[in-house]
């Protein structure tokens, strides 16, 4: 279920993602990097 709900991020492009189990304890995440295009162009 918590592999599910991260999978619901896709759309946005993470650049990684994990899930961690513990007993009935679950966790999931999703980064996304953000580029600051208005300092790429200085």
């Amino acid at each position: 279920m918590v592999a599910t709900m991260a999978a619901r991020l896709a759309h946005c492009g993470p650049d990684t993602e994990g899930i961690h189990i513990d007993g009935p304890i679950a966790l999931g995440h999703c980064r996304l990097s953000v580029i600051d295009l208005s300092e790429a162009a200085h």
